[in-house]
């Protein structure tokens, strides 16, 4: 749709970017089963949705981006509150 799309990974948003969690987190179907994160990442990856973490949640956890899987970006607070902002609409969760 020609719009462009970003996750923004705070507070313990990180741990789902990590190398190798998203082998580990399942989410899961209505009815039963369920696919890997990894799944659902590489799809959006495709597509051309970027992937931005917060540098204070890194912190938290103790990573550095190179602990990152390929293609996250780090970006602070202050930045992803100018790209809401400038935002035509901005979902939280």
């Amino acid at each position: 749709m020609d719009n462009e799309v970003c996750i923004y990974f705070t507070m313990n948003g990180p741990q789902c970017v990590a190398k190798g969690n998203g082998d580990t987190i399942i989410i899961p179907r209505k009815g039963g089963g369920g696919k890997e994160l990894k799944f659902f990442i590489e799809q959006a990856q495709e597509i051309g949705v970027r992937f931005l973490v917060c540098q204070p949640s890194l912190d938290l956890h103790g990573y550095t981006m190179d602990d990152m899987i390929e293609g996250v970006e780090m970006i602070g607070g202050a930045a992803f509150n100018d790209m809401a902002c400038d935002a035509d609409a901005v979902i939280g969760f």
